[in-house]
């Protein structure tokens, strides 16, 4: 009898230390990639369990490492619709690999300005490249966020880019402008943490980089915000840290800009600003702040570090300009 007892303890507890082994462990997620559009209520991404949506608002809550891996020539994340809120809660992940095309990581529009698209986000990371040389589209295009009279905010922001093509080559790290009929109302893109931006563009007749590009009364906020361009072309090649025009506000803090534009041929040319303000715009960066900018090639060749001209305003902290 007692054998039998010390038996049934001693099967009850390995049951019972089993039980709690097999609780006690953490749930194992692996990251997920994923190839759908994120564009709110219509999109995929309540099937796969990341979105959930209440009106015009929908929240997507990726797993650690989760990836949205894009190669379609229109862009991966778009907010468009009257009133439409998109927000995500975790990293948003997004990798670019686009072919004989344009494309942008976030496309952000309106389709009524009285009521524009939203995106809040905590991190977002967009890298990738669009390549190719199809004459027929004339240019091979990528931006990290394309925006257009919408209102965006997040907490830290890295874009890594780069445009490799013919005939032309186009890389904007951000673009941000507005249709000029909508005269009152007031968008912004917010960065309140760190925004990294890298945008590289190469291997066309012409090719164009900027860090950040802001027409028709753009304005944007940035918190600490480092910025690197390189525009390589066989005749032209032009690049901006920050390019503002029509009227348009940037304002960051401290702020680290370094941009280089290369052209070989000796019939041709290449430029690098490290700030350019046209057209009744203001650019305001805060102390301890750095710009370098070079060119170089065989023909014309121009470097300047600071541009402020047809009305417009940059106001320097404690700035170390190099050029």
């Amino acid at each position: 009898m007692q054998r039998k007892k010390l038996i049934s303890k001693t099967l009850t507890t390995a049951v019972m230390l089993a039980l709690y082994i097999g609780g006690a462990q953490p749930s194992i997620t692996s990251a997920q990639e994923y190839t759908d559009q994120l564009t709110g209520a219509n999109d995929a991404y309540a099937a796969h369990g990341i979105r959930t949506t209440v009106g015009m608002e929908s929240t997507y809550t990726f797993a650690e490492g989760d990836v949205v891996k894009w190669t379609n020539a229109y862009p991966a994340v778009e907010v468009w619709d009257e009133g439409t809120h998109l927000k995500f809660t975790t990293p948003l992940n997004l990798q670019l690999d686009i072919k004989d095309g344009a494309t942008s990581g976030i496309y952000a529009a309106t389709s009524n300005y009285d009521t524009p698209g939203k995106l809040t986000a905590q991190d977002v990371n967009i890298t990738g490249q669009s390549t190719g040389s199809n004459y027929d589209i004339n240019r091979i295009y990528i931006s990290g966020i394309d925006t257009y009279a919408a209102d965006i905010k997040m907490e830290n922001l890295n874009i890594d880019i780069t445009a490799d093509g013919k005939p032309e080559s186009i890389a904007d790290g951000i673009f941000m402008g507005r249709d000029l009929e909508d005269e009152d109302s007031e968008h912004t893109l917010t960065v309140t943490g760190a925004a990294n931006i890298k945008a590289v563009s190469k291997n066309g007749s012409y090719a164009w980089a900027a860090g950040i590009e802001a027409q028709d009364q753009a304005k944007m906020n940035f918190g600490k915000l480092t910025i690197a361009t390189e525009a390589m072309a066989e005749n032209l090649a032009r690049t901006n840290g920050i390019f503002a025009a029509g009227n348009s506000e940037i304002n960051a803090g401290e702020t680290h800009i370094n941009v280089k534009g290369i052209s070989p041929n000796p019939d041709e040319s290449s430029y690098s600003y490290g700030l350019n303000a046209i057209h009744s715009s203001t650019i305001t960066l805060g102390d301890n702040s750095t710009i370098h900018a070079e060119s170089s090639g065989d023909g014309a060749i121009m470097t300047i570090g600071v541009r402020a001209g047809y009305h417009s305003e940059v106001n320097l902290g404690i700035t170390n300009n190099e050029v």
